[in-house]
């Protein structure tokens, strides 16, 4: 989180835990990840993780929306021969930035 790997944290095992579970039949997705919140945050450390997760999810909302890099940049510089592949590859929300950006696609 420290170093800007954003994607990583959110790929990672701690997200994978958070995310399993999280039921949105009844009620919005703001009921359901707060529910969630509720659910698993049972100690300072659990509330702590969590609380980074929500730290990663936003700080990659604004580099995806507002400064970037592109994920598709991320997953080109870290591992160029498997960029395609990432499970994250071509999202980014708000192309039409790219152009202002001046970030190719």
């Amino acid at each position: 989180l420290s170093e800007g790997a954003y994607p990583d944290v959110l790929r990672g095992e701690s997200a994978n835990r958070f995310m399993e579970k999280i039921d949105v039949q009844d009620g919005t997705v703001a009921e359901a990840l707060r529910r969630r919140v509720f659910d698993i945050c049972d100690s300072v450390e659990k509330c702590i993780e969590v609380e980074f997760l929500a730290v990663a999810a936003f700080n990659l909302f604004l580099q995806l929306n507002y400064c970037g890099p592109t994920l598709e940049q991320i997953a080109r510089k870290n591992n160029p021969s498997q960029a395609e592949k990432d499970p994250l590859h071509g999202i980014n929300p708000h192309p039409i930035l790219a152009e202002v950006l001046h970030v190719s696609r």
